[in-house]
């Protein structure tokens, strides 16, 4: 069941791998928190978890597994030495900090808004009223 706070933080420390075989996903924050806390995850083959372990990640902070994948899988990260587990934890740990914190989030919400006002990156000639109160 769903667990926060220093309860979570507890339960993610003590764990090898953060394992999430769910069907049906929206956003997957859990697994998020998971890197976050410097572990390896296990995932299942569903397009939000394929959006997080892109080709970039998927083998180097954690796995996608195929529905027919799981037992090989668990049997895998079950039998990896704890440095490596620890080496993709780092990595993932890595990702989140630097591409899905608050401040990564919102600079890239920024930059949808200003591609679609046709803007550009500069924000320039968009009629849009800047932090000092002027156009």
């Amino acid at each position: 069941g769903p667990r926060h706070g220093s309860a979570r933080d507890a339960l993610l420390s003590h764990a090898r791998a953060f394992v999430l075989p769910s069907l049906l996903e929206g956003f997957p924050l859990a697994p998020l928190e998971a890197m976050a806390s410097g572990l390896p995850v296990m995932l299942s083959d569903i397009p939000p978890h394929r959006e997080l372990l892109d080709e970039d990640l998927d083998g180097a902070a954690g796995w996608v597994v195929p529905d027919d994948g799981w037992p090989d899988a668990l049997r895998r990260v079950a039998a990896m030495e704890p440095d490596m587990l620890s080496v993709m934890g780092d990595v993932g740990r890595a990702h989140v900090e630097t591409e899905r914190s608050w401040d990564a989030v919102a600079d890239a919400t920024v930059a949808v808004y200003r591609r679609v006002l046709g803007m550009g990156p500069s924000g320039n000639g968009s009629g849009l009223v800047s932090k000092e109160g002027r156009p």
